[in-house]
């Protein structure tokens, strides 16, 4: 184990965690103190979501694809250096075990009518055990593929303002789910909730562990 790695990463790690940390607990307050119903009809009810409605498509849908690319980049080259290998299966370990094992089951067992299919009524309908996308609202696999990435690549970025614009990313991501009426706020924090704690997990329980010298080359100080 390449010990200045492992200590940046360590480093990283934990800056990841409080700030994510801060991110969710600022987002919980929110829905605490406004609900879901409220802000929902409010932000996806603005004059201008109507008018930008398909550019907001395009970067709720298209958005992941940056992160998508990069991960499955560093998995497809893992060829020719092993770190690669291991940040791109890492990413993808963390995709499965979150996004879609967690998330999509968690979808079909309570299965929360989305905004949109409620007209922005009845936030609390909870059906439980549909196979209807309409009833698939909690939580928002948008928000767990964006944080999912976002908290790995926070941990690949040497500065804290990188990290910041990262985390904002996958925020904005969560936050046009809103504005399309597709998410319920609550919706959107528990998919955040659910893929940082993937990506952290599997950092934490995988790739520490497998931190060599060539992944060291990876793991820069600021």
């Amino acid at each position: 184990m390449s010990s200045p790695a492992a200590a940046e990463l360590a480093r990283r790690w934990r800056w990841t965690l409080a700030a994510s940390l801060a991110l969710l607990a600022l987002g919980a307050l929110a829905v605490w103190a406004c609900g879901d119903a409220g802000p929902s009809r409010h932000f996806s009810g603005l004059w201008w979501v109507a008018e930008k409605r398909e550019a907001l498509e395009r970067l709720s849908d298209w958005g992941l694809w940056p992160l998508y690319t990069l991960f499955g980049a560093l998995l497809a080259a893992g060829w020719r250096r092993p770190a690669w290998r291991d940040w791109g299966l890492a990413y993808l370990i963390a995709q499965l075990a979150g996004s879609l094992v967690l998330v999509r089951a968690i979808k079909m067992a309570v299965a929360r009518a989305r905004p949109d299919a409620t007209a922005g009524s009845m936030p609390d309908t909870w059906l439980g055990l549909a196979w209807d996308a309409d009833f698939h609202s909690f939580p928002s696999g948008h928000s767990a593929d964006a944080f999912t990435g976002a908290v790995l690549l926070c941990l690949l970025l040497p500065r804290p303002w990188m990290r910041g614009y990262a985390l904002g990313y996958a925020a904005l991501i969560g936050f046009t789910r809103v504005l399309l009426a597709k998410h319920w706020p609550s919706d959107v924090l528990a998919g955040a909730a659910i893929g940082t704690a993937a990506a952290l997990a599997t950092v934490r329980l995988w790739l520490y562990p497998r931190l060599s010298g060539s992944m060291g080359s990876l793991i820069r100080n600021d």
